[in-house]
């Protein structure tokens, strides 16, 4: 009987080490699908690495990217965009700073000469330069080797976008708000005057005929101060500034005569002239200079002195009487562009004034 017991455990042994080595999986043969949970598991964990070690890794690459200590982290924002439109019928271009206006560019006015308008000497040579470039097409090779330059200049989108450019490389590389200032520039034989915007000493745009605030007061330096004043507030919430940096006082010119009683007054509207005029023969026989004292009237004697104050300004100059005109627009007085220039004539075009004839 012992016999039969010891034999029949043997045989539930052997059964026993021969299912648990078919249960084992073989080399080389395929898994059936319904594998264990816990092979399941083990296989999604050895193809899918661990959330924490991404984690460790960013940390440390983000710890590797921070500048070292005194030196300032590069923005990659761009802040400064281009809007194309049309004024008037002319075309145009505004650049937005954070979505608020700040330039407008538009193109030259032109005079039926084909001269552009208040363009000083210098002005009109890079022109001409221009257009000399533009009219050398081909190179030696018979391909195209020069861009019109001049087409360029006066285009105002690309004005606009040249300077949209410069705003947002100042804003990217860390610029100081509170060292964007405005300059007053003047050249000679120049008709009109130009407001320089700067930032660290390096200018960025200038304020002139065809470069102003979008909100325009047809006072250039209000506009220059408006679009400088705006950009220290956009580009870095700098103050804004009150004055330009270099703009002479104004000086009124003064003889006996302007302290004296008038012997008759009169008001009305005066304009100014000077480009293409200077150098000419006045109707008095003198030669023009605009930057003299100087005024034309319909009908008083040349060499009347005439004290002229301008209404919007307040401002006062003495003037001779020297050529004829105006004959339009209802105005009694064309100044020269420096008596213009004096009592702020200049950048409104035309002016409410007072005209009391001094004598002569």
């Amino acid at each position: 009987m012992n016999n039969s017991i010891s034999g029949s455990l043997g045989l539930i042994a052997t059964l026993f080490s021969i299912t648990a080595i078919t249960a084992q999986p073989q080399a080389g043969l395929a898994q059936p699908k319904s594998a264990s949970l816990e092979a399941k598991v083990a296989k999604i964990a050895q193809a899918t690495p661990a959330k924490s070690t991404d984690s460790d890794a960013d940390a440390l690459g983000k710890i590797g990217e921070q500048p070292a200590p005194g030196q300032q982290q590069t923005k990659t924002d761009i802040v400064a965009k281009v809007h194309t439109h049309e004024i008037g019928g002319v075309q145009a271009a505004t650049i937005y700073v954070r979505n608020i206006p700040v330039l407008t560019f538009t193109m030259p006015q032109t005079a039926s000469n084909g001269t552009k308008l208040g363009t000083s000497q210098s002005e009109e040579v890079v022109t001409r330069k221009s257009k000399a470039i533009s009219s050398e097409s081909m190179d030696s090779t018979g391909g195209s080797s020069k861009v019109s330059e001049a087409s360029t200049v006066q285009d105002p989108t690309a004005r606009a976008s040249a300077i949209a450019a410069k705003l947002n490389q100042l804003y990217q590389s860390g610029v100081d708000a509170k060292q964007i200032s405005v300059s007053w520039k003047s050249e000679k034989n120049s008709s009109s005057e130009q407001y320089v915007i700067k930032a660290d000493r390096s200018d960025v745009v200038t304020i002139d005929a065809q470069t102003y605030s979008p909100d325009t007061s047809k006072n250039l330096e209000r506009d220059a101060l408006q679009v400088t004043n705006r950009l220290r507030r956009l580009l870095g919430e700098a103050s804004p500034v009150s004055q330009v940096d270099g703009k002479p006082k104004t000086v009124i010119a003064t003889t006996s005569f302007s302290s004296g009683t008038a012997l008759s007054s009169t008001q009305g509207w005066a304009s100014w002239y000077g480009p293409g005029f200077d150098g000419n023969h006045t109707a008095s026989g003198e030669i023009f200079n605009q930057e003299a004292m100087t005024a034309a009237h319909p009908s008083l004697p040349m060499g009347t002195k005439v004290r002229v104050t301008n209404l919007d300004t307040g401002r006062t100059v003495l003037v001779r009487i020297n050529d004829r005109g105006p004959y339009h627009g209802g105005r009694i007085l064309d100044l020269s562009a420096g008596a213009a220039r004096v009592i702020g004539v200049m950048d409104s075009g035309v002016a409410p004034i007072r005209l009391e004839v001094m004598g002569r």
